[in-house]
């Protein structure tokens, strides 16, 4: 299962009972939390379209709220009660209670979104358009979260081991679940695996590397590594030059002696793919992310250079702090866009500048 996104849901019933759990705080609705509680934690393996469903049953699927409902005691079993989902972790606290009471309600006839009774709405978002951009450039101006250089770090940190601690030099096992020290003073503890798969697939020469599980890497420096859920291929053309990566982050991450975004790290389930084509440079994002003090959804965002510059195309959600959500459907070459919050529409345009998202990411393209 697989930010990010805040949904709310709402039992039918009788009048208001301050003792129902279902009309407790934000009411709970498939339309405004739901859907995107599922849509970020759950859909990367856990949807009809999904065609890498990384070993998730057949059928289990949250695509829509009927399915829910039919999955809500596996989901609460999962989430709430065993913690093995969604695998990487990185369900905010906030959300996990929200969860909870969302599954309490889950047994209410019909959607609830269509229930006659109007339990709550957000109100006014406490963002207008220029919050949202000033954010939006600032978080960028960290640079963009992206799998390599965490990769880099967790082998970097993995050199330092020995024979004894951990004992393999790419990957933790559950026999150092609780934690050992190496001789250089390095802590490990939690568990890993590590894939490596270089191939060639015609003239692609490819290289794909990724870290799977949760753990945390101390250095005598102070220096720290935490999380462990990200990949990344990356591939070149020998004979036209054509080069393309495509990477994934899933649950929360940081290396606290890295740069910009990594000290304070993200959370997170996105996937990417950029790089270098005979048709100039490109990249597509889908997912969400939280970090840099804002939370994301990219909805097939699709950026490519034209004589605009980088013109982009998809639906891009950004989070107030009410736990509401903008949206804004971007536009090739359009430098503003119309603005919703929770689909009412706003006095003011969006005007994102993605460029140097865009421009993070290719510079990263090998």
């Amino acid at each position: 299962m697989t930010a990010l996104l805040t949904l709310l849901l709402a039992c039918s019933g009788p009048e208001p009972d301050t003792a129902d759990p279902c009309v407790q705080g934000d009411t709970l609705t498939w339309a405004n939390w739901g859907d995107g509680f599922f849509a970020t934690y759950c859909r990367a393996c856990h949807s009809a379209t999904t065609p890498d469903r990384k070993g998730a049953p057949a059928g289990v699927d949250f695509d829509t709220w009927p399915e829910v409902v039919e999955q809500s005691a596996a989901v609460r079993s999962a989430v709430l009660e065993r913690g093995t989902m969604p695998l990487g972790g990185g369900v905010h606290a906030e959300d996990l209670d929200r969860l909870a009471r969302y599954l309490d309600c889950a047994t209410a006839e019909g959607e609830p979104a269509d229930d006659p009774v109007p339990w709550s709405t957000f109100g006014e978002p406490e963002w207008d358009a220029a919050t949202l951009e000033g954010r939006l450039s600032d978080a960028l101006a960290l640079g963009f979260p992206t799998a390599r250089p965490l990769i880099d770090a967790y082998l970097a940190l993995m050199a330092r081991g020995d024979d004894t601690c951990p004992g393999d030099p790419r990957q933790i096992t559950d026999v150092h679940l609780y934690g050992c020290t190496a001789e250089s003073g390095v802590t490990y503890s939690g568990i890993t695996e590590f894939m490596e798969e270089p191939f060639t697939d015609g003239d692609h020469e490819i290289l794909g590397q990724a870290v799977v599980g949760d753990a945390r890497i101390d250095a005598p420096e102070g220096s720290f590594l935490l999380g462990g859920h990200f990949g990344e291929y990356a591939g070149v053309n020998t004979v036209t030059g054509e080069r393309l990566v495509q990477w994934e982050l899933q649950g929360t991450s940081l290396w606290s002696g890295g740069e910009g975004w990594m000290v304070d790290g993200y959370s997170a389930l996105l996937r990417a793919e950029h790089g270098w084509l005979d048709s100039g440079r490109f990249v597509t994002l889908s997912g969400a992310i939280s970090y840099g003090g804002v939370s994301i959804d990219f909805s097939e965002v699709a950026l490519h250079e034209d004589t605009c510059g980088w013109a982009a195309e998809g639906l891009l959600l950004l989070r107030d702090p009410s736990g509401g959500w903008f949206s804004a459907a971007l536009e090739p070459c359009a430098p503003c866009v119309a603005l919703s919050f929770e689909g009412e529409p706003m006095p003011e345009d969006l005007c994102p500048d993605l460029a140097p998202l865009a421009e993070a990411l290719v510079g990263e393209t090998p």
